[in-house]
């Protein structure tokens, strides 16, 4: 049986035999990720109220609670009148269709989303239809019982009887609210809502069209800031220029010594060269042949990463742990923790990428990312890769604007700063997109070092990528506090010495193999 719709309805069926009013209204709530939820609202006048004693009883609504719906009521309203309330959520666009769909009330329903640089314009459309009168809310069973009529009742008689029609005692309005303003063909709208109205009488569907534009203004200003790097750039290097065009001219060019040509004892350092550990990094942050040559896969790989992470380590790690027990360093997963997209590649790299005119699959997308994500490909290669043309630079931004931090994030951070407790990032990520990402949104000063498999060439859960860690903040195992999201990588932290915690906003996770489980950064500092 269609038991939304006798929630949303069955009141006026109610109503229409008492000579009362009814007014419904459905509230659509979109956010900006495209989930949302609906919200179902049915108010009986004081009237109806002092009339229909066992209202509570006549309206049935365990099959909805069973399908998911969150019903409240009945309760008292103002002016004597009573409310009942059921609200339903979505998690993505083509959710919403499905949830309208048990009301009954609405066809042709559709949400979709166009992506443009710094800004999300998500367009919503579908008809109100109640043209169908009363009957169009009735129960197909229930009018096999009673000789066709669906809803039980003869409405011509009662309306002869009461002499108005029907429309008069029974009104719908929608209400769609967005993340942000809206431009629509509603009856009304107001900063991020728009409404219309429909009539049991009315001739035709009323047809719904809004649409909102979120807009970021990260990408721009990233943009500006790596306009302002190059100018400066330039300036330096022309500075540079003539310094030495100068020095030159008063002293004269001296050519550099060649170095020694003579054999060198396997294992030594040849005159003049740099010491290993102060050998330069490759672009990609993978070692060099005298690195490679004199210390082991695990040592070569934290050597990679410890210039860059050594800048931005704000407290240095004790190398016991703590006679309270407290950890001495926190590990932090980015995609899913630092980050609150569980799962990058499918939420926002492939809807971008065909979006944008890419021709890749999304096994093909799951690939590119793959290689990247281990310092194989550039994101230049994988956007080639994934056939979208256009400026790389341009695609990065636009592709990086859509993340967004987890809530009380910089919270959780302030308070391990003032308790003297640095924070490292272990994540698999593409190298390039991943400092693009911490200095957009002010991270690489808070949190440091960044061991990140685009420079290491192992993704978690590879011990090489812990070794990495390890050796780059010169600290047992045993006084890291290590977050993630994935079951696995903690497993391997686990194993070798760590403590872990399972972040779980979401709930979701059933197999947690018994690692702690967080819901929140606030559940750190519960007592």
């Amino acid at each position: 049986m269609r038991r939304a719709v006798w929630l949303l309805f069955g009141g006026f069926l109610i109503v229409v035999l008492s000579a009362c009013r009814v007014d419904s209204t459905v509230t659509i709530d979109i956010e900006g990720n495209g989930g949302g939820s609906v919200q179902v609202d049915v108010l009986l006048d004081a009237e109806a109220t002092e009339r229909i004693a066992d209202l509570e009883q006549q309206l049935q609504v365990q099959d909805l609670r069973n399908a998911g719906w969150d019903v409240v009521g009945p309760s008292a309203a103002d002016g004597g009148g009573t409310l009942v309330t059921a609200t339903k959520s979505f998690a993505s666009p083509d959710d919403l269709p499905v949830v309208l769909s048990e009301i009954g009330a609405f066809n042709n329903v559709m949400l979709t989303r166009t992506r443009e640089f710094g800004a999300t314009t998500w367009t919503f459309g579908g008809d109100i239809d109640i043209t169908g009168g009363v009957d169009q809310f009735g129960d197909e069973e229930l009018g096999a019982l009673l000789g066709g009529r669906v809803t039980g009742v003869d409405v011509a008689a009662i309306e002869t009887e009461l002499r108005k029609p029907v429309a008069e005692m029974f009104g719908l309005n929608v209400i769609v609210q967005m993340a942000d303003d809206v431009e629509a063909n509603a009856s009304s709208t107001d900063g991020r809502q728009a409404s219309w109205v429909a009539r049991i009488d009315d001739l035709a569907p009323t047809t719904m069209s809004v649409t909102s534009a979120v807009k970021d203004d990260r990408p721009r200003l990233l943009a500006l800031i790596a306009i302002i790097l190059a100018a400066a750039a330039v300036v330096t290097l022309l500075l540079a220029g003539i310094w030495a065009a100068r020095s030159r001219s008063r002293a004269g060019y001296i050519e550099p010594e060649p170095l020694a040509t003579e054999p060198v004892p396997t294992g030594a350092t040849p005159p003049g060269a740099p010491q290993p550990a102060q050998t330069p990094t490759s672009r990609r942050g993978k070692p060099a042949p005298t690195i490679a040559q004199s210390a082991t896969p695990a040592a070569a790989a934290a050597a990679a990463t410890a210039a860059a992470g050594a800048a931005t380590m704000p407290t240095p790690v004790p190398t016991r742990r703590s006679r309270s027990g407290a950890p001495q360093l926190v590990v932090l997963d980015a995609m899913g923790v630092i980050y609150r997209h569980a799962d990058d590649v499918e939420e926002l790299l492939i809807p971008f990428i065909e979006d944008n005119g890419g021709t890749a699959t999304p096994d093909q997308i799951r690939n590119l990312y793959r290689q990247a994500s281990l310092g194989q490909l550039t994101s230049t290669e994988l956007w080639a890769g994934a056939g979208v043309e256009g400026d790389p630079a341009t695609l990065d931004r636009a592709y990086l604007a859509q993340f967004r931090m987890t809530g009380g994030l910089l919270a959780f951070l302030d308070k391990l700063s003032h308790k003297k407790i640095p924070v490292a990032c272990v994540s698999n990520d593409v190298s390039l997109w991943s400092r693009l990402l911490r200095q957009g949104f002010g991270l690489d000063t808070k949190i440091g070092p960044w061991i990140i498999s685009g420079d290491i060439g192992a993704r978690k859960p590879d011990t090489l990528i812990y070794e990495s860690l390890r050796t780059t903040v010169g600290a047992p195992y045993d006084v890291y506090l290590f977050i993630d999201d994935r079951v696995e990588n903690l497993d391997k932290a686990r194993e070798l010495g760590m403590r872990t915690a399972l972040f779980d906003p979401s709930g979701l996770i059933v197999d947690t193999n018994g690692h702690r489980v967080v819901r929140g950064f606030n559940e750190f500092f519960k007592r």
